[in-house]
């Protein structure tokens, strides 16, 4: 586009030069033409460029509200993931409270009564302890959920703080 307005311009300019006196009406007439054509040209151009400026100012918003709503949507997950891992902290807790209690009982009265107790009990203590590991490992994992939560949102930040930086360049 722009070689043609170039060319156009190079063509009016040099009609404009001509010293030609005796120019014919079909000479004006093409020169009038090349006027208006410029000039239409220019115009054109400059409402282009606008609607392009708008039209990627609409999208770069459109995408920034996108991210936005994904950072929404990380948050409250996030937010799920910590209240979750909060109660299973407090569940394994429980459970080694309860373990912690359940022995000192098994050998509080083996000690007193002087007799082995069924394996009943024991195996109860172990079936804790099982369950305590289970419970262990499963606070790991949300933990880890957690983490990557935070860095999805971290990103999705990043995004939007590279936007802002990149519009108060333009």
């Amino acid at each position: 586009m722009e070689q043609a307005f170039k060319a156009l311009l190079s063509s009016q300019m040099w009609l404009n030069s001509s010293e030609d006196a005796g120019k014919s009406d079909c000479e004006t007439d093409f020169i009038q033409v090349c006027n208006n054509v410029t000039s239409r040209f220019q115009t054109l151009s400059s409402q282009m460029i606008s609607i392009e400026e708008e039209l990627k100012l609409s999208q770069d918003n459109l995408m920034l509200a996108n991210v936005i709503r994904k950072i929404q949507d990380e948050e409250r997950e996030h937010l799920r993931l910590v209240i979750a891992l909060q109660v299973e902290r407090k569940r394994l807790d429980l459970l080694r409270l309860t373990a912690d209690k359940a022995t000192k009982s098994h050998n509080e009265h083996g000690e007193q009564h002087r007799c082995t107790c069924s394996a009943k009990t024991e195996e109860q203590i172990e079936d804790l302890q099982d369950l305590i590991c289970i419970q262990e490992d499963k606070v790991k994992w949300m933990k880890q959920q957690t983490l990557n939560s935070e860095s999805k949102i971290n990103e999705l930040l990043d995004e939007v703080r590279y936007w802002e930086v990149d519009k108060e360049m333009i």
